[in-house]
């Protein structure tokens, strides 16, 4: 086998080149296998001069070698200065070290992914192995320009904080947040809010008795690899799963006079049944406004609730938060309908979350008449087998309008 001659220049240029671009390929895509054999190849098996300044300073502080050049190269012996600093004769390799490359060795003092083994990640896996080798260089050979720890510290930690990958721990971490407390204005307001609404919308199912035109429609947002476990969900309950557009053509329609369980929630008694002192803990938030023609509109949002237990319908008194002013569902009801769907698994577990759930009512404050309602209930249902967890997040939409409570 014909032996392949390094003395040329061009050629020893070529293969300089080559090894350094693998080294920065190697530190942008934190591949330890590269940096590790390119390193090894430069340090132990062949000096390279390639007399171009730059390569071969970059290969000098790759490798902890005392070959950097700050000039032309001669026979001073006190070239351990970085390519950026001006040389300075009249310093040893000894005196220097504190001092260069300041910006190659702070961000490893300071920052936990360097200072501590156990922070480093399987996603920095290059820069934890590279800074248990560039402390055991530099405090055994003392002379090499910072290092390669050092060099792969820094610029591993640059690379992390513009791929998000990396940086300080505070970047890192996430800050708990506190639980929120109403003050007591809010508190206040809240409660007011929640009077109001339910003093309208109570009148109107035990008093009032209107009327009314209800519309009731549903969909299911499901991701691609959720739609595998809910793929024939919707199709398996049409009457469930409702379009706008054929709910209105088939209303359901109210006749006035009587009690229906058809207004806001399915109860005997009440349309809503949040006691007020419950309003802070239950609301999200709550406001009424004067509309333009002299009506109010009153919104009501409340917060998110897990697994949110049913208020039978005769009960006198709501046993959760959502299901006091929106129906609900409950896990073992989910578990059981998208069970029955499947062919080849069965539902191990099931859980539901009950969220953004919001009651537009636009009533006339001088009659307490209600105008029209327009409820929005969601919940996200998570179901999980043997292998696969899935989630579908279920909108139901009830529109109410065309109330009419005759003469009284």
């Amino acid at each position: 086998m014909k032996k392949i001659n390094l003395k040329g220049n061009n050629l020893t240029k070529a293969i300089a080149l080559l090894l350094v671009s693998c080294l920065a390929i190697g530190l942008v895509s934190s591949t330890a296998i590269k940096l590790a054999s390119a390193t090894y190849y430069l340090k132990y098996k062949r000096e390279l001069k390639t007399e171009i300044p730059f390569v071969d300073n970059l290969i000098g502080i790759v490798t902890g070698n005392n070959n950097l050049i700050t000039g032309p190269q001669t026979d001073n012996t006190d070239d351990d200065q970085p390519a950026d600093t001006p040389a300075d004769d009249s310093q040893s390799a000894d005196s220097q070290t504190p001092t260069e490359t300041p910006d190659a060795s702070e961000p490893d003092a300071s920052t936990p992914d360097a200072s501590t083994p156990d922070a480093s990640t399987p996603d920095n896996g290059g820069s934890g192995e590279a800074d248990g080798e560039g402390e055991g260089e530099g405090e055994g050979e003392g002379d090499s320009s910072g290092g390669l720890g050092d060099i792969l510290g820094s610029l591993t930690g640059i690379l992390g904080s513009l791929t998000g990958g990396g940086g300080s721990g505070e970047e890192e971490s996430t800050t708990p947040t506190e639980p929120v407390t109403d003050s007591a204005e809010t508190i206040k307001q809240k409660k007011a809010v929640l009077s109001e609404y339910s003093d309208v919308v109570n009148y109107a199912k035990k008093v009032g008795m209107p009327s009314f035109k209800k519309v009731t429609y549903r969909s299911l947002d499901k991701g691609f690899a959720d739609g595998f476990l809910l793929h024939s969900v919707e199709s398996a309950y049409p009457d469930y799963f409702i379009s706008k557009e054929n709910a209105e053509a088939a209303p359901v329609i109210v006749p006035a006079n009587e009690k229906t369980s058809e207004l806001l929630i399915d109860n005997q008694y009440y349309a809503c049944m949040l006691a007020s002192d419950k309003a802070s803990d239950a609301i999200e938030s709550a406001t009424s406004v004067k509309l333009e023609d002299g009506t109010k509109k009153v919104v009501i949002t409340l917060r998110s609730e897990a697994n949110p237990e049913i208020t039978p319908a005769d009960a006198k008194k709501a046993v959760s938060y959502t299901s006091s002013m929106f129906p609900v569902l409950s896990s073992d009801i989910i578990a059981e309908k998208v069970n029955a769907t499947l062919k080849l698994s069965s539902i191990e577990s099931a859980s539901v979350t009950y969220q953004n759930c919001t009651v537009e009512l636009i009533y006339s404050p001088v009659t307490k008449r209600i105008i029209s309602i327009k409820q929005t209930t969601s919940y996200v249902g998570e179901v999980k087998d043997k292998v696969f967890t899935c989630k579908g997040t279920v909108t139901e939409v009830s529109e109410y309008s065309d109330f009419d409570y005759g003469i009284i």
